[in-house]
């Protein structure tokens, strides 16, 4: 039984995990710190611990199950995602302008965070099918297909910073699967071209309100431009 316990324990990649909680950390001891100022209860500080709880659990189930699970459910996962983000175009709470929300019973869903480990296991279930033939764009292509799918419909949300860490998991999981760099280049051709389409004729000015900002913190050193709403512009 040590043996199996041992063995288990050592299948974990221990270096990600310490880094995963001292991030996790440093966020509670934020939280913690606005609780203080503001003299309130702690609240946010109970909910992020409750959520810490719950991951740390999910994280324990994940990693014990086979991975012919993982094969099995991920496309399920994957379409059952879509059709929640579908669905909460239509009918979901609108938040700051952002249509992303499911309320119900008094708890809430947000299926672009379901959207981001969609994301990562049918990229996964794409390398297991296509082995080790990452220079053919067959691979390229499949994986342009599954990612903006699911890109697209945050977008019409509008969520442009979901849809930013979307692509960033895409792009990280192209990189480390040592795609061609001709396509790499490519594709960082057709982002800044779509970046300057973008920014002309299709986001809204509290959307490159909150760009500039990002790029510049001391322009607005109290962070007002992440609270803009469509409304306020």
């Amino acid at each position: 039984m040590w043996k199996k316990i041992r063995f288990y324990l050592q299948s974990y990649d221990w270096a990600l995990i310490t880094a995963v909680f001292f991030l996790v950390s440093v966020g509670l001891a934020a939280i913690y710190s606005v609780d203080l100022s503001r003299g309130e209860n702690f609240n946010l500080l109970y909910t992020q611990l409750a959520a810490l709880i719950i991951g740390t659990a999910g994280l324990v189930i994940g990693s014990s199950l086979h991975v012919t699970v993982y094969k099995k459910y991920t496309r399920s996962f994957y379409f059952l995602t879509l059709i929640l983000l579908v669905g909460v175009l239509f009918f979901g709470v609108e938040i700051n302008g952002t249509r992303g929300w499911y309320r119900f019973a008094g708890l809430s869903l947000q299926p672009v965070e379901l959207g981001k480990i969609a994301l990562i296991l049918i990229l996964s279930l794409v390398t297991t099918k296509i082995g080790r033939r990452f220079y053919e764009f067959k691979f390229l292509a499949s994986t342009i297909f599954l990612t903006f799918l699911v890109v697209g419909l945050v977008l019409l949300q509008p969520d442009l910073g979901s849809a930013f860490i979307l692509v960033g998991i895409w792009i990280s999981y192209l990189i480390f699967t040592g795609v061609k760099k001709e396509y790499l280049l490519g594709l960082l051709i057709v982002s800044c071209l779509i970046g300057v389409l973008g920014w002309f004729f299709i986001l809204e000015g509290y959307q490159k309100e909150r760009l500039v900002t990002f790029l510049n913190p001391q322009r607005d050193p109290l962070g007002a431009a992440y609270n803009l709403s469509p409304k306020a512009n």
